[in-house]
């Protein structure tokens, strides 16, 4: 790990001591899944354009400064979640959590599949990146990388 990472990921989590970053090379799917158990559960209510310009001091994200995941536990659909692309591979998601209930806006690039349960309006856990919502200037959107249906 290079000295700027090894600073900057000082700083982050003196900026957020919970947050648990993994720096590790494993495959995207393996990493997904370890973030789903093994990070502390966010509220909604935590994550707000604040924290997203507080994140954005640490980019650029490349191989050796990856972009921070984070998880949030026992989320629902709140009603509008809908399939979107052409081939209809992705989803347009609006999510409540239990906690806050706080409502964040969120899309899942080639996770259609998981369409079906979301709309069962059963819990699942999500991991994600938080990004700027590109139609609403000002506001965060959860890139989901992963969902795992509650057990």
């Amino acid at each position: 790990m290079q000295l700027g990472s090894r600073f900057r990921l000082r700083m982050f989590r003196s900026l957020h001591g919970d947050l648990k970053l993994m720096w590790q090379t494993t495959s995207w799917t393996n990493r997904r899944r370890q973030h789903l158990t093994s990070l502390r559960c966010w509220i909604f209510q935590d994550v707000n354009f604040e924290f997203y310009q507080q994140l954005r001091k640490f980019a650029p994200f490349d191989l050796c400064n990856e972009r921070p995941l984070f998880c949030t536990h026992r989320v629902y659909d709140y009603g509008t979640s809908k399939v979107v692309g052409r081939g209809q591979e992705h989803i347009k998601l609006e999510l409540v959590d239990n906690k806050s209930n706080n409502i964040m806006n969120g899309i899942a690039f080639g996770q259609s599949s998981q369409a079906r349960y979301i709309k069962t309006r059963r819990a699942f856990d999500i991991c994600y990146a938080i990004e700027e919502n590109s139609h609403k200037r000002g506001e965060v959107q959860l890139q989901i990388e992963d969902i795992r249906p509650c057990e």
